[in-house]
């Protein structure tokens, strides 16, 4: 961000003040909840934002070895305003990686213009979910750590792409995503002659 953010502070604070939150113009089936799907928080912010000044940009990059989403709040003055939203890197599912894309792009929009796009349920949902994460068990972690060695891949970075502090730390259910991502990091085996 820029040193000094006293015109876009000033710019971001008169376009909060006349911007409504989303409506909320979805249901997610899991959690029977509703939600603002993306160009509803576009149409929510996008012309009261430029109203004042403001503009958002989202771009992707990879940050630390990461895939990240970054938003940057922008404005006419030069001074900008970022954050970033690790992303799962999938490059063999694109339509997953679309989902995540657009699911990061649209809580980050969100966030930068401090609006709600969704029903507030305590974390609820967060903690529900976490209650029945069962982590892999002693000798997967002993399988996943062979394997990255075998395949010369950094414990730290993999562990950050994973969102987990360690490899004991990864949900059962994200094992076999876990051997199929070091898995694709193998050389490719020369063909035998025939």
């Amino acid at each position: 961000m820029t040193e000094n953010l006293k015109e876009l502070a000033m710019a971001l604070a008169k376009a909060q003040a006349e911007m409504k939150n989303a409506t909320l113009n979805k249901v997610n089936p899991h959690f029977k909840s509703k939600y603002a799907d993306l160009a509803e928080i576009i149409d929510t912010t996008r012309e009261t934002l430029a109203k004042h000044g403001l503009s958002v940009v989202q771009t992707t990059l990879v940050n630390d070895g990461v895939f990240v989403l970054r938003t940057t709040l922008l404005h006419t003055s030069g001074q900008f305003i970022h954050g970033d939203y690790p992303l799962p890197m999938v490059l063999d599912k694109p339509q997953a990686m679309g989902s995540a894309l657009t699911y990061a792009r649209r809580y980050s929009l969100a966030a930068i213009a401090n609006i709600s796009a969704e029903e507030d349920d305590d974390a609820n949902a967060a903690q529900a979910e976490g209650k029945n994460i069962k982590p892999i068990t002693a000798a997967q972690v002993k399988q996943l750590s062979d394997l990255a060695d075998e395949v010369s891949a950094d414990k730290a970075k993999f562990c950050r792409y994973l969102n987990v502090s360690s490899l004991a730390d990864i949900p059962a259910g994200k094992f076999k995503q876990a051997v199929d991502a070091l898995e694709a990091k193998r050389p490719p085996q020369a063909e035998a002659a025939e």
